[in-house]
């Protein structure tokens, strides 16, 4: 008998993400080159996606993600999104001396959760 745990003793992703849960341990620091902020979050396991929204300031309640994914932007909000790759993302050519709020969204399939509270940043010169 192998001590592998079994697939059946996976928690249902899906299910926790579609309840609420959120990133957690959200970091945003400056990057290596001037006006860059790195951002990343706790694993939330194995087969999650995470969708980055970083904002020139905080997001207002009209700003919101549907369960497919699906962004509804006001126009008046300035916003950068990328939901390639692992948690830690780079953001470039940001603006000097500007608070930037970074977000996370957790993703399983084709399926979208809610957005994280946002972490507050302000770049370099």
């Amino acid at each position: 008998m192998s001590t592998l745990p079994l697939i059946s003793d996976e928690p249902d992703y899906a299910k926790l993400i579609a309840e609420g849960a959120t990133a957690k341990k959200i970091t945003a620091v400056q990057g290596k080159y001037l006006r860059q902020i790195v951002t990343n979050c706790a694993s939330f396991g194995l087969g999650v996606g995470y969708i980055v929204i970083v904002s020139e300031g905080a997001l207002p309640d009209s700003f919101y993600i549907g369960s497919d994914g699906t962004l509804n932007i006001p126009t008046d909000i300035r916003c950068l999104v990328n939901s390639l790759g692992g948690r830690k993302k780079e953001f470039n050519n940001l603006l000097p001396k500007t608070e930037y709020f970074v977000y996370y969204v957790l993703t399983y399939g084709e399926f979208a959760g809610i957005i994280s509270e946002g972490k507050s940043i302000v770049t370099s010169a």
